[in-house]
C-alpha cells in the first residue's frame, strides 16, 4: 500500500485515514503526496523523508511547516505499524527540524499606556484593555461569553479558545 492509497475521495471532499482536520489533510495533499505519494510503505526510507523534509526548507518554508509534515507522516505510519502494514516507523529514524524559538516582544508599561490612550473611544477599547491587563491571547479573548463574567466578584474564567482555520475561514472552539 503506497501513501496516496490511504487517501479517498469522499462525497467530492479528500480524506485522509489517519489526518484529523483540514490543516493536516493540506499538508499531505500539498506537501507529502506529490512526493512520496506513489512510494510504497514498506520501500520508505528515512533518506526519502529527510529529503523531503530538506526540499521543503529549500523552497523556503518555515521550519514549523516541515515539523508539522513530520507530524503527519509520523502519525500515518504509526498507524500503519499499527495495522501490521510495515515493520517500522521510518519517521522514528529521522528527527524533524527544530524550531527557534522567538523571544516574546512585549510592551513596556509607557508603551501600553500610549496604546490604551490612542485606542480610547474605539469600540473594541474594553478588548485592548482586557489583553493588555490580563495578558490573554487573541483566542481567549475572543471566546469570552458573559457568563465567563462575574461582576460582583469582579473575575472571569477563560473556558475556551477559538482558532481561524485559515482556508475555510471557519472559526473552530
Amino acid at each position: 500500500m503506497s501513501l496516496q492509497n490511504r487517501h479517498k475521495i469522499s462525497t467530492g471532499r479528500l480524506f485522509c485515514q489517519g489526518c484529523k482536520g483540514r490543516f493536516l489533510v493540506r499538508q499531505c495533499v500539498l506537501h507529502i503526496l506529490p512526493i512520496l505519494g506513489n512510494v510504497k510503505l514498506q520501500k520508505l526510507a528515512p533518506q526519502q523523508l529527510q529529503m523531503l523534509y530538506n526540499q521543503k526548507l529549500e523552497e523556503g518554508y518555515a521550519p514549523q511547516t516541515v515539523k508539522h509534515i513530520h507530524r503527519v507522516l509520523h502519525k500515518a505510519l504509526s498507524d500503519a505499524l499499527k495495522w501490521q502494514l510495515v515493520v517500522r516507523n521510518v519517521c522514528d529514524a529521522v528527527s524533524a527540524p527544530r524550531v527557534p524559538r522567538k523571544e516574546m516582544q512585549v510592551l513596556s508599561g509607557k508603551q501600553g499606556q500610549q496604546f490604551l490612550e490612542a485606542a480610547k473611544g474605539d469600540p473594541l477599547e474594553a478588548l485592548y484593555v482586557l489583553a493588555l491587563t490580563t495578558g490573554m491571547r487573541q483566542g481567549e479573548l475572543l471566546a469570552l461569553k458573559w457568563e465567563d463574567v462575574d461582576l460582583t466578584t469582579g473575575t472571569l474564567q477563560v473556558k475556551r479558545t477559538i482558532t481561524r482555520l485559515v482556508q475555510t475561514g471557519v472559526n473552530s472552539e
